[in-house]
């Protein structure tokens, strides 16, 4: 029996070893398997990377012809404003003219009639003159940059 019982203990022995040497194949074998996953998750996160950087070099791209455009549509869009608004100061400057002969020609009348048509035409300039007064106040304020 104690023979059998040794026999027994070295085969016990030979087992664990084998046990071991098994564990230390199929250790190699996972490190092996992690080790190529991770080339190849390497691969693909360099293919994703290189994807990634062509986008965003292509995105860039359109991005600074967006912003040229953004400036020259900009310059354009100031050019038009400057000459939407000259129209305007001409015919202010063409309403401020009539105007003004129209007062002159009141005021030369003015001086031609007897004094009841004298004092009406005075009456009528000074109504001509505040009117003129408030309407180029009123356009003062909405075009600062007309001058005094």
């Amino acid at each position: 029996m104690t023979q059998e019982i040794e026999d027994l203990r070295w085969q016990l022995q030979q087992r664990d070893t084998d046990v071991k040497k098994l564990q230390e194949v199929s250790s190699e074998r996972q490190q092996l398997r992690r080790a190529l996953t991770l080339e190849t998750d390497t691969v693909d996160t360099k293919k994703q990377l290189s994807m990634v950087q062509q986008e965003a070099d292509i995105l860039q791209e359109k991005l600074g012809k967006l912003q040229v455009d953004n400036e020259r549509l900009l310059r354009e869009n100031r050019k038009f404003q400057l000459l939407a608004a000259r129209p305007r100061n001409d015919e202010l400057a063409q309403k401020v003219s009539a105007l003004e002969k129209e007062n002159s020609a009141l005021l030369s009348r003015l001086g031609e009639g007897n004094a009841e048509d004298q004092q009406r035409i005075l009456a009528e300039t000074e109504c001509e003159n505040s009117r003129l007064i408030t309407e180029l106040s009123y356009y003062r304020k909405s075009r600062p940059d007309i001058g005094e």
